[in-house]
């Protein structure tokens, strides 16, 4: 997948089009549902079309558990930037997560557990979808603020908090009780946003960025602990001194700004995925293919099959 989103994609470009269908093509090969939240904002540029990507394995399910990644890359006004890790690896990281998964969620090898999940909850097999969303218009034209980034998240939040779900639905009852909402949006399905920005670069280092999530930055610890344990994953990495945790028992209150505050600031519980400090080409024109580690991409690839699998209780079935 990387070879086809390593171009430059700023958002409103042929290139950045290109890129969006290529996922189009992906989910319709996976038979996942799909919508584009399409949009125009005036930007210090002049006024610019966005294209949000909304995937569903199950568009039924009452909850989704929903990774995200942008999938523009930043505007340079002489240059052109692939933006690897900024994020074009995650964006690919997902792809590759949706075809693993869609078989196992179409239950052709495995079923749901209706025991407890790891977070103690109690869930049906048809309680929870998994959801992908790609941004775009992430990237400041100019110089980041409010009003300059974020423009696809902003906008998809807006949408999805004003998108009442129907009451005669018969998953009403348990997203109002979910969320304590008489009348529940499509943003109350989210259980959780994921969100997966400047990854694939060696050698990160992943905090705790909120309270309310600290239980899965802990299991995320010890995820990496059982994988160390049964050697799953790259542990040598000789020429990038490969360290094998990403995930540090460190707390982080730096208030890093991404796609994920209009959905913070309506009440969706957020786990954040991105280094601190950020990988050292980021916003370099450096942060091009050589910028990628094929034992970090591999690792962050066994960490998220892993966590999606124990989050949505996924069990093989026993012949």
């Amino acid at each position: 997948h990387l070879n086809s989103i390593l171009i430059p994609r700023v958002s409103d470009t042929p290139n950045n089009t290109q890129v969006l269908n290529y996922f189009v093509n992906h989910f319709s090969r996976l038979r996942w549902d799909a919508t584009i939240d399409t949009f125009q904002s005036n930007t210090p540029l002049g006024r610019k079309t966005f294209n949000n990507l909304v995937v569903n394995s199950n568009k039924d399910a009452p909850f989704r558990l929903t990774l995200a990644a942008h999938y523009d890359s930043k505007y340079f006004k002489n240059a052109e930037f692939l933006g690897a890790t900024d994020s074009a690896f995650p964006c690919a990281l997902l792809l590759d997560l949706a075809t693993f998964f869609t078989p196992i969620l179409n239950k052709s090898n495995f079923t749901t557990s209706y025991g407890p999940s790891f977070d103690g909850r109690q869930l049906d097999e048809h309680d929870l979808s998994l959801q992908m969303i790609f941004f775009d218009g992430e990237e400041a034209f100019e110089n980041w603020s409010d009003n300059d980034s974020i423009y696809g998240a902003k906008h998809l939040a807006e949408t999805l908090s004003t998108s009442y779900i129907d009451i005669q639905e018969a998953h009403h009852p348990p997203v109002s009780k979910r969320r304590l909402k008489p009348h529940p949006t499509e943003l109350d399905r989210i259980d959780h946003l994921v969100l997966l920005d400047l990854l694939g670069a060696p050698n990160p280092t992943i905090p705790n960025y909120f309270s309310t999530t600290e239980w899965m930055h802990s299991h995320m610890i010890d995820i990496e602990n059982r994988l160390n344990s049964i050697a799953e994953t790259p542990t040598v990495d000789q020429s990038n001194n490969f360290q094998s945790r990403f995930f540090v028992n460190r707390t982080s209150r730096s208030g890093i700004s991404d796609d994920h505050l209009p959905f913070l600031h309506r009440g969706v519980p957020i786990f954040h995925v991105i280094p601190n400090p950020f990988p050292s080409v980021w916003h370099k024109l450096s942060d091009d293919r050589s910028a990628l580690s094929i034992p970090t991409m591999s690792r962050w690839n066994a960490i998220m099959r892993t966590f999606i699998a124990e989050y949505m209780q996924l069990r093989p079935l026993i012949h």
